[in-house]
């Protein structure tokens, strides 16, 4: 028999947000639309459509207890005990997987094929747990040939946590020790809690059964694999209604940073975004007290994402003295999450964009104004003693970066010692310490 195998293919993930059970539902997929190449990869889907087939691997409806394959063909399916129980109308199902004609996918003599789900968010997510409804057509139990499967064959879900090797999760395999012993064929299939091949755990029956698995905390990204190997009639089993649960659930946007910088007459907001799900856009919120916010602006999110994300947004004339912003990150069915508040002291903000040297200086001093603090008019220079006496002052011409103010006359007279500089009128106003030596 050959081993499962994955093939692994990025997708746009489906989420929802279901309360259950204490956890929440931070993934879901129940096949009720085909997201083939989209939400997942199905590796090799087929139908051998001979109008009752018993070789085919992907979607199958079941109405009314009448079963179709609902792929490149629509296509009526023979199981030996009908599934029942699954979850709405669609469920992936396979049998006899190693014929090679048909239609569909190009097929091969491998009765291994898979479900593949990749770059699942998990970022924040504690206690994370894998649940699947799993269902055994070939449902016939011990001492019947009828029992159809073969040692190595059956299901197995399998997960990585950040591209890290594939872990096995659940296992589905014959009792090998069920009918003569030393034949390791025709075996009923049951769940196989240690994966080692020989399933002697509780047998798997036709209707639909959920059963579940714990992933480890940890990792930001998560790759899960559905396989089946099966290569003869009669050896038919399907899954449904896949879920992540977590009592944390992961964080639709891993925010990494959030930022303020002021200029002479606007706040500059710059984010940074490690990871995005379903991420429809940011509400800039502005406020001057810190308690009643409004929206000011929308930025548009990514998406989705698995690389950092930088964003940047300038609020101009900004008229308070302290100003706070937050932002409200919205997803695409309109859930939202906010940001920490974040401040900024406009009194504050050309002092953060002007330097002064040499500080000690002795006969001159070099004012720079670096970005918007450049002044588009005249803005007055003062200098005053310890005990607030003004001593020397100056303009600095309009749009003026760098100012080199001589204080070669003041020099003759001017004590050595500490003084104030101050730079602009009013709220404006930046006072620097500087020291005369």
């Amino acid at each position: 028999m050959i081993d499962f195998y994955r093939i692994t293919l990025s997708f746009l993930l489906t989420l929802s947000a279901v309360s259950l059970a204490g956890q929440t539902v931070f993934f879901q997929e129940d096949f009720e639309t085909d997201g083939t190449g989209t939400r997942y990869v199905a590796d090799g889907q087929f139908i051998d459509a001979d109008g009752s087939s018993e070789d085919f691997f992907g979607r199958i409806e079941n109405v009314a207890g009448v079963l179709t394959y609902r792929g490149c063909v629509d296509d009526p399916i023979d199981i030996t005990n009908a599934f029942t129980g699954q979850s709405g109308n669609f469920f992936m199902a396979g049998e006899d997987m190693n014929d090679t004609g048909g239609c569909g996918a190009p097929n091969s003599s491998t009765p291994v094929r898979s479900v593949n789900f990749t770059d699942i968010n998990t970022s924040g997510a504690s206690t994370i747990t894998c649940k699947i409804l799993v269902a055994n057509g070939a449902s016939n139990g011990c001492g019947t040939s009828a029992a159809r499967w073969d040692q190595g064959e059956g299901l197995k879900v399998t997960f990585s946590v950040d591209n890290g090797p594939f872990n096995e999760g659940l296992c589905f395999a014959p009792d090998l020790e069920c009918n003569v012993p030393g034949d390791l064929t025709n075996e009923p299939l049951h769940l196989d809690l240690n994966c080692d091949g020989d399933g002697e755990d509780g047998f798997l029956s036709n209707t639909f059964t959920e059963y579940s698995f714990i992933i480890p905390a940890g990792g930001s990204e998560l790759d899960l694999s559905v396989s089946i190997n099966a290569d003869a009639g009669d050896e038919e089993i399907a899954f449904d209604n896949i879920r992540l649960e977590a009592i944390t659930p992961p964080l639709p946007v891993e925010l990494a940073d959030f930022n303020l910088t002021p200029t002479r007459k606007s706040v500059v907001l710059n984010w940074t975004t490690l990871t995005e799900t379903e991420n429809d856009y940011f509400s800039i919120e502005y406020s001057t007290d810190g308690l009643d916010f409004r929206e000011i602006n929308q930025v548009k999110g990514a998406g989705d994402s698995r690389r950092p994300i930088n964003y940047s947004w300038e609020h101009n004339n900004v008229v308070g003295k302290t100003n706070y912003y937050r932002l409200r990150q919205v997803d695409f069915d309109g859930s939202f999450a906010y940001s920490k508040v974040r401040s900024v002291s406009m009194t504050d903000k050309v002092a953060r964009l002007v330097e002064v040297s040499p500080n000690p200086f002795s006969n001159s001093l070099a004012i720079r104004l670096t970005g918007a603090a450049s002044v588009n008019e005249s803005t007055p220079v003062q200098l005053f003693n310890s005990i607030g006496r003004l001593v020397a002052s100056d303009l600095i011409p309009s749009g003026t970066d760098l100012f080199n103010w001589s204080l070669a006359e003041e020099a003759s007279w001017l004590p050595a010692g500490v003084y104030l500089l101050r730079i602009g009128t009013g709220e404006q106003a930046v006072t620097k310490r500087v020291v005369r030596y």
